[in-house]
């Protein structure tokens, strides 16, 4: 698979933060205690934003997209277009159907069949 994060608009900020582990462009980011970011997992009820770069060095600074963003984000499987997303594993979203959502982050505006990259609208930060 091809990575391709794209960013179609951002109406939002940018923010610098020092990273406790290696994010890659377009992870979705959770914010810790120590006010330093690390890739958002299926449970994460604290999404601050997108990753606008990779970082590999742990410690390292990345800018982070916070607001309303339009952005291709990476699915863990199917999604339906239409359909409201939340934190997955990874960094990557996944949609809602079926469950109880742990924190909505926005709309998928695409669909996928497996895990793909798919343009995505999303408004962060977001916090439970």
């Amino acid at each position: 698979m091809t990575i391709t994060f794209k960013v179609r608009q951002h109406f939002g900020l940018t923010s610098s933060y020092k990273c406790t582990a290696a994010v890659a462009a377009g992870n979705l980011l959770t914010l810790d205690a120590n006010g330093q970011v690390d890739v958002a997992g299926t449970a994460s009820t604290n999404v601050v934003g997108v990753a606008a770069e990779t970082q590999a060095t742990v410690g390292g600074q990345v800018t982070v997209y916070m607001g309303p963003i339009e952005c291709t984000l990476l699915t863990v499987g199917a999604v339906t277009a239409g359909a409201t997303i939340e934190p997955a594993a990874g960094g990557a979203i996944d949609d809602t159907a079926g469950t109880a959502s742990v924190i909505d982050l926005g709309v998928a505006l695409e669909a996928a069949t497996a895990a793909a990259w798919i343009m995505c609208q999303i408004n962060t930060p977001k916090y439970a």
